[in-house]
């Protein structure tokens, strides 16, 4: 494992930079050897990559990674339901970030809006 002193291509405290993402077009072989290695590890409790589970439902802002210096993707925001896991984006696989900004219930949970 090599420290990092940031995320890959910023600067900042927290993050240990493992191995390199898998493509999502990746052989067995390929995949079988990205998985014996850590995904990067953040500090931030509010920041999760692909594999996490959702800790609670709620507003999450994608980041995606600039590849080779183009952004993909502008950040957005998702709705994540908690226990599920977070994907890999198609674009940037597993370099892509989900963080959470605001707890969020399913309108079907709600009391105003349940059926009977």
């Amino acid at each position: 494992m090599a420290k990092s002193g940031g995320k890959r291509g910023t600067s900042g405290p927290g993050v240990v930079a493992e191995a390199a993402p898998a493509p999502l077009h990746a052989s067995a072989q390929m995949l079988e050897n990205f998985q014996k290695y850590e995904i990067t590890i953040f500090s931030g409790e509010d920041e999760f990559a692909p594999g996490n589970q959702v800790p609670v439902t709620g507003v999450y802002t994608v980041i995606h990674d600039k590849l080779d210096g183009d952004d993909h993707a502008p950040p957005h925001q998702i709705i994540a339901t908690a226990g599920t896991v977070f994907p890999q984006c198609r674009g940037c696989g597993m370099w892509v970030r989900f963080r959470h900004q605001k707890p969020a219930e399913p309108i079907e949970a709600n009391e105003h809006f349940k059926t009977s």
